[in-house]
């Protein structure tokens, strides 16, 4: 296992604390809600990943065509329509 370029243990990204690195970038976080989920480097460092997905299951609307319990493999960068928009 090659080690990260950037050591991210320890640091905060939106509700995920990262815990360890894991492979191949992907490194392992708790978020506050208490789900323990691996999540790749580059999506918490650029502002994608935010969360284990329980930001967008806590909104009403309607999810386009996605998963909305599997966000960081989603297609959309937006995929929820909010429900005034429906």
């Amino acid at each position: 296992m090659n080690a990260p370029k950037i050591d991210l243990t320890g640091q905060r990204f939106g509700r995920l604390t990262v815990l360890e690195y894991r492979k191949a970038n992907y490194w392992k976080c708790r978020c506050d809600c208490g789900t323990i989920c691996e999540i790749r480097g580059y999506r918490m460092t650029a502002g994608i990943t935010k969360s284990c997905g329980c930001l967008k299951r806590g909104r009403k609307g309607r999810w386009m065509g996605c998963d909305p319990n599997d966000c960081d493999n989603c297609p959309y960068d937006d995929c929820y329509i909010p429900e005034q928009y429906l």
